[in-house]
């Protein structure tokens, strides 16, 4: 009963023994696994741990300032784009006015001239339409102002021609 007993004491100590690969806190079966370089390679993993963490953290640095400065060109651009909507529109409303001022038409140009309205019109939706439309892609929007402004040269011309008549 005594060996029983002194067996179960020490079962009960060695379990005691942790076994980590930190030296200090390993125990004689720490110690005994690691040896002397227990400490040193520990040292060197949790080196370079800290070397891997500084690499992501500069790579992560990096990505900021190109997502950064791919902001800043976007908003640009937006803007640019904003400007030249701008100036659509207050060529459009320059467009609809001089149409709307001439008086002295025929029958077939004032139909003409009431075409060239309904167009007007409808482009001044497609502008407010490209405006609040936030899903588009820069180059999409930007296309689609391109197209807007040679549709507006053609109205433009065409309503020169009308004015004239």
């Amino acid at each position: 009963m005594k060996k029983a007993l002194l067996f179960f004491v020490l079962c009960c100590f060695a379990a005691g023994c942790a076994t980590t690969d930190d030296p200090r806190q390993g125990g004689l079966f720490g110690y005994l696994q690691h040896g002397t370089d227990g400490y040193q390679e520990r040292i060197d993993r949790r080196q370079t741990e800290v070397t891997a963490a500084e690499s992501g953290a500069e790579h992560g640095f990096k990505e900021n300032e190109r997502l950064r400065l791919q902001l800043d060109e976007r908003r640009t651009e937006l803007e640019a784009q904003r400007t030249s909507l701008d100036t659509l529109r207050a060529e459009l409303a320059d467009l609809e006015k001089s149409t709307r001022s001439t008086t002295n038409a025929s029958s077939e140009s004032a139909a003409a001239l009431d075409e060239l309205e309904r167009e007007l019109n409808s482009m001044q939706t497609n502008i407010q339409v490209l405006e609040n439309d936030t899903s588009l892609q820069i180059r999409e929007r930007r296309r689609r102002i391109i197209e807007l402004q040679k549709e507006l040269r053609l109205l433009r011309e065409r309503a020169s021609l009308l004015t004239t008549l």
